[in-house]
């Protein structure tokens, strides 16, 4: 098993902190959830295979130094030229920010609504609270 730093790399957002949840994966050995700072963490991994899991509770800082929060799904399939480095790469670039704005009748913002997203082909869904 081999220890490497996982880093989730983007040019529009940087991953303050989240917690890394892994989904049934075979190459993630040792960790089942780890906090991620400064859009790195460790982990030990049985060899190469695809990685995947969701960030949760993420607090994210957009490079103009706004901060939001977001849950993010992600996929990354793990070389051996990675495990060898010591370093795993996880590219967000691809990802989008979805802002979805819950009103009232008279088109007042509503606080704390729930929305739910289905997420075609995968099981269950992501809730997320509107601020």
């Amino acid at each position: 098993m081999d220890t490497v730093k996982i880093e989730f790399t983007c040019r529009s957002f940087v991953i303050e902190e989240a917690m890394v949840v892994l989904y049934n994966s075979p190459v993630a050995g040792l960790f089942p959830s780890q906090m991620v700072t400064g859009g790195i963490m460790e982990g030990a991994i049985d060899g190469p295979g695809e990685l995947r899991g969701m960030l949760t509770a993420a607090k994210i800082r957009r490079h103009d130094g706004r901060i939001f929060s977001a849950g993010m799904e992600y996929k990354h399939e793990i070389t051996p030229a990675e495990l060898r480095s010591g370093v795993v790469v996880i590219d967000i670039n691809s990802y989008k920010e979805l802002v979805i704005r819950v009103r009232d009748a008279a088109q007042r913002q509503v606080a704390n609504s729930i929305i739910s997203l289905i997420r075609w082909e995968l099981e269950g869904s992501l809730d997320s609270t509107c601020q």
